[in-house]
């Protein structure tokens, strides 16, 4: 009943006929969630898929180029970031192969020593790449024409980017990647984003993104719409007739927002906290157990292949050892 269509469509799932019911969808909504990408209960879930193949699509390749020299890998790398950059695929292999090839760079040392270095081109070069980075991935794909630069920026990617390329994506991809390039090529930017509070919010980004989606929808609409009754709104064809009535609630006052939008983000927050701390580490464990299991592995095999070595006290003042200290083997 909100103005919202994202609300509307983007997980309000059919009520269930009866506890059992419930739990079957649930677990249906699970499966389609990794099957075909689709979650009634979160939209925002189609890109575990994706996730899931970007995954695979990485594991197959390192796993192919294990023996290879790292210049000959970055190669290949280079070359499947090109397959995939003239196939369109902006979903997978463009980010995967390209996030490859920039991993493979930053172990350069010829990459490593211009990072470090206090030349003036080694200063200027990354945070101009940052600003450019930042610049194309504040591209919005929707009206570009109301805004001069986000229409330079539309003209240069119909020219640049493959045919029947979808130009928000590729514009998107291109200011990541060049982001990323600023921050292998400088240490400047690896410092600053290694600060704990960095750190902090890159620990908790994925439970974010799990949970924000219901919360916005169940917690956050209580708080912005509770004791408001909906407005009737008539719906009429050509001829003025009503053929249809609904339900519409009306958009909350400011005071509302101001009040709701706070406590919201710290429910996220502290959602994602509790995410971090019981769910990922039982996940963790569960994923170790079926890794045992499937490599043969248990705990009782281990524990009788552990052995102790008592430590060696060696005195390295001898006397008649021309050959030195006695070491411990």
């Amino acid at each position: 009943m909100v103005d919202s269509e994202w609300m509307r469509s983007s997980g309000s799932a059919e009520r269930s006929q009866s506890i059992l019911s419930s739990i079957i969808d649930l677990l249906w909504a699970i499966y389609r969630t990794w099957a075909w990408g689709d979650n009634d209960y979160d939209r925002n879930q189609w890109s575990m898929t994706w996730f899931l193949r970007g995954t695979m699509l990485l594991y197959v390749t390192l796993l192919a180029t294990v023996r290879v020299r790292p210049r000959y890998r970055m190669l290949i790398f280079l070359a499947l970031f090109l397959y995939s950059w003239k196939n369109r695929d902006t979903l997978g292999g463009i980010s995967i192969f390209g996030g490859g090839l920039l991993c493979e760079l930053s172990m350069e040392p010829i990459v490593s020593k211009f990072s470090t270095s206090r030349s003036t081109v080694r200063r200027a070069l990354p945070f101009s790449l940052a600003i450019v980075g930042w610049y194309l991935m504040s591209y919005s794909g929707d009206h570009t024409e109301w805004a001069g630069w986000s229409k330079t920026i539309l003209q240069i990617g119909v020219d640049v980017f493959p045919a029947g390329a979808e130009i928000a994506s590729y514009v998107h991809l291109t200011g990541v990647l060049v982001l990323i390039t600023a921050i292998v090529l400088s240490s400047t930017l690896q410092q600053i984003l290694s600060h704990p509070v960095c750190l902090w919010l890159g620990i908790h980004s994925f439970p974010i993104y799990l949970v924000h989606g219901p919360l916005l929808r169940s917690f956050l609409n209580w708080m912005l719409f509770a004791f408001t009754d909906p407005d009737w709104i008539e719906e009429k064809d050509e001829d003025g007739i009503v053929v249809g009535i609904y339900p519409k609630l009306p958009i909350p006052p400011l005071w509302k927002f101001l009040f709701a939008i706070p406590i919201f983000f710290v429910a996220v927050f502290v959602s994602a906290r509790l995410w971090i701390i019981y769910i990922e580490p039982r996940c963790a464990q569960f994923t170790k157990w079926a890794e045992d299991i499937a490599c043969g592995k248990s705990r009782k095999t281990e524990n009788t292949q552990e052995t102790t070595i008592a430590p060696v006290e060696v005195n390295d003042k001898t006397e008649d050892n021309e050959s030195g200290p006695l070491l411990p083997v």
